[in-house]
């Protein structure tokens, strides 16, 4: 991808006003933009289209990656913003500053650990999305640009800049309706130093070159478990579990992740780290344990919703709307949705499809009914309905074209291919997250 790709302006950061910023830009004019981790490397890439929908690619290790839109060495002040407009907004209000965007707000704490170990001396503030509770946003009824930001500026010991508006903004939103000079005089009159109502960061001073160390109430090893699983619980924005599995979800860009166990207990080592305390592989066991009895169980998400990137549809109230952490989504087809045109049918607005169609069933009307009631069953996830559909035909019926469609409509990073044999082995079941059973 990154070899078709050119160096230029891109019409995502234009549209906003953005002008003379240049990234890798692909053919079709979407924005490349590399994140690197904590060594300096490439770790993970996203991609953001002339109409803003945007995407990690496959295989990216985001956690704690970040852009950095400026080079600073040893700068006084280290802004962190969730995207990249909002990013390139921040850093021309405080141009001094080293400027970098976390990508999403699941993210800005770890980026956060990752600038306050790079830059121990420095201010960190998070520059936030101000998403509010009150505003048509996918937050329903709580501020998770605000909240997310507050922890992550507690982690650090940090400040945080919250757009001063009583709707959903972020900071280029904030830039675009009141201008730079405004902007930036808000950012630095709305920068404020949040306080931890149980956990209190204090930032030690260095000392001879000594690592910095992070206190939380006093000694961490002398807390009870249900005080450690806080803290634990506190690196991520918003977590839940599920009773029967006891797997841990994360929410983040609209759909619940699962956190692997072998991270839950890597976070936690970290934390004993940062505090220099002593632990054990029992101990350690013990906080996730106890956390998993404090977080909220998760929900089921309903059968009759189909998961988009920019939200779900409702087929029953036949209506879209906004993600939201209620809906329990646990992934999505990452396909844009767009409302159907008046008049709209697939003869007239989908003409290739009904060429194809017509030439897949020879024009018969039944068939033509169960490949497309086979394709809404992928499309809205109805394994319910058949576990399995088998598509059969002579070379050039159409057969690989299905295949095309049916990826499609579930999100080519909800696909795998395989061969049958490979249903025959646990480590083959294994790989292609398929049960046992």
């Amino acid at each position: 991808m990154r070899q078709s790709a050119t160096q230029g302006e891109s019409e995502y950061l234009l549209d906003k006003g953005l002008d003379y910023f240049t990234f890798p830009t692909l053919p079709d004019g979407t924005l490349l933009l590399a994140l690197t981790d904590e060594s300096g490397e490439v770790a993970a890439a996203q991609t953001i289209t002339p109409q803003g929908e945007k995407r990690l690619l496959t295989g990216s290790a985001k956690r704690g990656a970040y852009h950095a839109v400026n080079a600073a060495e040893s700068p006084q002040s280290v802004l962190i913003a969730e995207g990249l407009a909002t990013a390139l907004s921040v850093h021309l209000m405080r141009p001094d500053a080293l400027t970098v965007a976390a990508i999403d707000a699941g993210n800005l704490i770890h980026v956060a650990g990752v600038m306050r170990r790079k830059h121990p001396q420095s201010q960190i503030i998070i520059a936030a999305d101000n998403d509010h509770p009150t505003a048509a946003s996918e937050t329903g009824a709580t501020n998770i640009g605000k909240e997310a930001a507050e922890k992550a500026a507690l982690s650090v010991a940090g400040w945080v800049a919250l757009p001063p508006t009583d709707y959903k903004a972020d900071w280029d939103d904030y830039r675009q309706q009141n201008g730079l000079e405004a902007a930036a005089v808000a950012f630095n009159d709305s920068t404020y130093q949040p306080q931890g109502e149980s956990v209190t960061v204090q930032l030690k001073a260095i000392e001879g070159g000594k690592k910095s160390r992070t206190k939380e109430n006093g000694d961490i090893s002398q807390m009870a478990a249900s005080q450690k699983a806080r803290i634990l619980s506190a690196r991520w924005e918003r977590l839940a579990v599920n009773t029967d599995s006891q797997a841990v979800y994360r929410y983040a860009c609209g759909v619940w992740e699962r956190l692997p166990e072998a991270e839950l207990e890597r976070e936690m080592v970290a934390i004993f780290d940062e505090h220099e305390a002593h632990y054990t592989e029992k101990g350690v066991k013990s906080v996730v344990a106890t956390m998993k009895l404090q977080i909220p169980p998760t929900g089921e998400q309903p059968a009759d919703c189909i998961g988009f990137s920019t939200g779900i549809y409702d087929l029953k109230a036949q209506e879209f709307r906004p993600h939201a952490p209620d809906n329990w989504l646990m992934n999505h087809n990452g396909i844009e949705y767009t409302p159907a045109e008046r008049g709209e049918t697939l003869a007239t607005h989908a003409p290739n499809f009904t060429r194809w169609i017509n030439h897949a069933t020879g024009g018969n009307g039944d068939r033509a009914a169960r490949i497309k009631a086979a394709l809404f069953m992928v499309l809205a996830r109805r394994h319910d309905w058949q576990l399995f559909i088998e598509v059969t035909g002579e070379g050039g019926s159409g057969k690989s074209v299905f295949s095309s469609i049916a990826v499609s409509l579930a999100g080519e990073h909800n696909t795998a291919s395989a061969s049958m044999g490979t249903l025959d082995t646990a480590r083959g079941r294994a790989q292609l997250g398929v049960g046992s059973g």
